[in-house]
């Protein structure tokens, strides 16, 4: 991965003296890999192939580690600094069962022995892998994946990669890749079986199962206008559970079969099956459209603001199951039997910095669920309870940034949200999730409303209720607790700064307490 080469130096400053040096690093590129045909590689990180869209080559394992990618020799090469551990992961799964070599490149100016593992989705399964390195070399390993055993790591679904056993050194890595020496493939596969297995009300099972001579099968599965891959061992049968689905639907599934190079079984197979009925609610109605200046905003997940910050769904070994259900054109994410889920936000892209930010905004609506919590994660984490969750009917919530005592604002990495620990024995905990966004209070000076006629507003910390003629007056803060009640006309009521809800006479108003 060539591009100009750019000088990168230390400097130390001791007393009133500077000393500047060259960080150790290799002289040369990694060895250039042979050419191969494309069909003999699956390229994570190498200038020699086409490399595989959407590799996250730090994702967020609460490593001491930093990456950065640096040009050695016109070369793009991986830096990774005060290594203890480090993960790369893929945007997509890769079925690599007709490979028989794993290739990495590693260059480190001590000598060190490492761990390398692949990591199989699933099943969930990983293996590692002894590096031992020379030191000041580059040194490349071809791993046969015979080496890894069957029964502990199999090659149908990797996802990730591990580096581990790091004393914080530096090393470089290079030309990531998985390759055979098969020759050119004019043969399709044959024996190809498709049929439905366990049907439930949100999923459905798909048998699927051929054979052919490069030892890998790729199964096309189309269903209503959308297609994915998923490949699996040739000669072995399949368990593919399609997630996420609605209850009481009717879903046809017409699936093909391939091989890497493209040889293909002409006709299509048919499965039908209907999922089970839910016999939960669900929202008729999408949460209410943010009203924040976009200017003001840093968005996680919401369809009103652009977003610049990549992420994903983080797979945290927790029982929720997500998917997207859309409303109109609102899309919301459904979380079904919801212990917790985190969304990873870096990647290889810059950590939000939301320390000028006054809120964490979320909309939560649920059926049957009477727990949420969340929190940004970022040096530590703070969950938070939001509260009162009303069954059946979008409920908004503006936390305050400061109730996340322990989190570093200006380096959130992760959000975590959590529900009921308990699911529900029929039907399973279902939530719906919108608007995840950072805001920011801009306006000056005085927040003026009114309850029939009940004047209210607030300035330096005071919130002021003027002619409320005797009415019962309640003050909520935004996480539900009661911080004030009393009966009068007017009053001068000194609160935190943040959001509340004032209840006058049995109507609510928010009011922002600056």
């Amino acid at each position: 991965m060539k591009k100009l080469f750019t000088s990168r130096f230390v400097l130390a400053c001791v007393g009133t003296m500077m000393f500047i040096g060259v960080q150790a690093q290799p002289a040369v590129s990694a060895p250039t890999p042979p050419v191969r045909d494309a069909n003999n590689v699956v390229s994570v990180f190498s200038g020699a192939y086409e490399n595989l869209a959407g590799v996250n080559f730090r994702p967020e394992w609460g490593q001491t580690t930093a990456f950065q990618m640096v040009s050695i020799a016109d070369d793009d090469v991986l830096e990774y600094s005060n290594l203890n551990y480090e993960g790369i992961e893929l945007f997509a799964d890769q079925c690599v069962t007709d490979m028989t070599f794993l290739h990495i490149d590693v260059w480190t100016a001590a000598v060190a022995t490492l761990g390398f593992s692949p990591i199989n989705r699933i099943p969930q399964q990983e293996q590692p892998y002894s590096l031992a390195l020379t030191g000041g070399v580059w040194d490349s390993f071809d791993i046969p994946l015979s080496f890894f055993n069957p029964a502990t790591l199999k090659f149908n679904s990797i996802y990730q990669f591990k580096i581990d056993g790091g004393t914080n050194q530096t090393i470089y890595v290079d030309n990531i890749y998985f390759y055979n020496a098969l020759a050119a493939d004019n043969e399709a596969p044959t024996d190809f079986t498709a049929a439905a297995g366990a049907v439930t009300k949100n999923s459905i099972e798909l048998l699927l199962s051929a054979t052919d001579n490069s030892g890998a099968v790729f199964f096309d599965v189309t269903s209503g206008g959308t297609t994915f891959t998923t490949g699996y061992y040739s000669g072995e049968q399949l368990s593919y559970i399609v997630k996420n689905l609605e209850d009481a639907t009717p879903y046809s599934f017409s699936i093909t079969v391939r091989d890497r190079a493209g040889n293909a079984i002409a006709a299509a197979q048919t499965v039908s099956e209907t999922t089970l009925q839910d016999g939960l609610a669900k929202p008729m109605v999408a949460a209410p459209a943010p009203e924040q200046d976009a200017a003001n905003v840093i968005s996680i997940y919401s369809d009103t603001y652009t977003t610049s910050i990549w992420y994903n769904i983080a797979g945290w070994g927790g029982t929720t199951n997500h998917s997207t259900r859309t409303i109109g054109s609102e899309n919301m994410l459904k979380l079904e039997d919801f212990n917790y889920l985190g969304i990873e936000l870096n990647g290889n892209t810059a950590i939000p910095d939301c320390s000028e930010m006054t809120y964490l905004h979320v909309d939560v609506w649920t059926p049957n669920g009477d727990l949420f919590k969340i929190t940004p994660i970022g040096g530590g984490e703070t969950l938070v309870a939001c509260e009162p969750i009303v069954a059946e009917s979008w409920n908004s919530y503006d936390i305050p940034v400061t109730a996340f005592t322990a989190v570093d604002l200006a380096n959130i990495i992760q959000i975590k949200m959590v529900g009921n620990e308990v699911a529900d024995a029929q039907f399973g905990n279902v939530y719906y999730v919108d608007n995840i966004y950072f805001w920011k209070e801009t306006t000056e000076g005085i927040n003026q409303n009114a309850i029939n006629n009940v004047n209210i507003f607030s300035n330096n910390g005071i919130l002021y209720i003027q002619q409320a003629e005797n009415k019962s007056v309640n003050i909520y803060n935004i996480v539900g607790t009661k911080v004030y009640s009393a009966i009068g006309s007017d009053f001068a009521i000194s609160l935190e700064q943040g959001a509340y809800i004032v209840n006058i006479g049995g109507q609510n108003l928010k009011v922002l307490v600056k």
